[in-house]
């Protein structure tokens, strides 16, 4: 029932009251008036006392609808209820709302996305109504949920891929740096106060008659690094971007690798075998993208895939390093794979083969 209809049948009431004597006119229109103001003033009073609970799925797939439900539970009855949400595409950036009915304090609703992404659901407004769904109250509400939905991806052929990294198991070692791995020295040295005993060569400090320690090498890591700049984009161009950068990390998988990204935070993932993979993609779709991403601290040592919508400025990566590009601006360059969402299968399929 609409509050303008309430408000008009009160008014006949009291209306009739004043034109006939009908005796049962005034406690009518007492009744007809009290009844949802009590309604409305208990859900007023335990308004603190609402629970609300999303529950959506952990995964979606990209284009495809899913089920969103949303239950409330009220210390006092009510009837009808609306429970409006702020959805949020970290990856793409969009932003709507979604406004659910709730009927007997239960509602749910199909949504769906056409980009990646992870759909952050946020609780805006809860409103609602006495019995009689005559008087709203408003409701304090923080309730979250996060659905992740998954890129489409493609195949990328296995052998051409594996051959733009060299290999991991190297015997390489960095000429100018300490690193940890005992089994190789980087150099020898007198003691400092601050060493580790286990650092002392005992047969040379007998030799020397001073203590006389070896500082261990660091290996030279050529593993490949997947670089995914988190710069605000058109919507289009950052799924696309996503698309391209999970479907590479697939194509890698079979051998260890390191997955970076930007954002709020900077991010690194070791990925060292399948199982690993879901988990580093669900982070990165959660990742926002940023105005201006901090520069990048990459590692020059092995194999640098750099993807993004925009050229990173001069001076920012490695020499040997490789732009992966989704934009619709044309671009030429030396180390500059260029692709859109539309062509990106075709383009980089050929580009993994030269």
């Amino acid at each position: 029932m609409s509050t303008l209809l309430w408000l008009l049948t009160e008014a006949g009431l009291v209306l009739c009251w004043l034109v006939t004597p009908w005796a049962p006119a005034p406690w009518l229109a007492l009744c007809w008036l009290m009844a949802p103001l009590a309604g409305w003033l208990a859900l007023l009073l335990t308004r603190k006392r609402s629970q609300v609970r999303l529950t959506c799925p952990v995964t979606a797939e990209k284009g495809k609808p899913f089920s969103v439900t949303a239950e409330v539970r009220q210390g006092v009855p009510f009837g009808r209820g609306r429970l409006t949400v702020s959805v949020e595409n970290t990856v793409t950036g969009e932003t709507h709302r979604e406004k659910l009915t709730l009927h007997q304090g239960r509602g749910a609703w199909q949504v769906q996305s056409a980009c990646c992404g992870c759909l952050v659901m946020q609780a805006a407004e809860l409103v609602l109504w006495d019995l009689l769904g005559v008087l709203p109250v408003r409701i304090p509400c923080t309730v979250q949920g996060r659905i992740c939905v998954m890129p489409d991806t493609f195949p990328i052929e296995a052998d051409p891929v594996s051959a733009v990294s060299r290999q991991t198991d190297c015997e390489e070692y960095a000429p100018d740096v300490r690193g940890s791995d005992p089994t190789e020295i980087f150099q020898i040295r007198e003691y400092v106060p601050g060493d580790s005993l286990r650092q002392i060569h005992w047969k040379l400090s007998a030799k020397a008659g001073r203590y006389m320690v070896r500082d261990a090498a660091k290996p030279v890591d050529h593993r490949l690094t997947i670089y995914v700049e988190r710069r605000t984009a058109p919507p289009r161009l950052a799924d696309g971007l996503m698309e391209a950068a999970v479907s590479l990390c697939q194509a890698y998988v079979d051998q260890p690798f390191r997955l970076m990204w930007s954002g709020e935070t900077a991010s690194v993932r070791e990925i060292t075998g399948e199982e690993q993979l879901p988990e580093a993609v669900t982070a990165l779709l959660k990742s926002k993208a940023q105005e201006e991403p901090q520069p990048p601290e990459l590692r020059p040592e092995g194999k640098l895939l750099y993807c993004c919508t925009q050229l990173p400025a001069d001076g920012q990566l490695p020499e040997d390093a490789v732009v992966l590009l989704c934009s619709d601006e044309p671009c030429a360059g030396e180390g500059v794979c260029r692709f859109t969402p539309e062509d990106m299968q075709e383009i980089l399929g050929k580009w993994m083969w030269n």
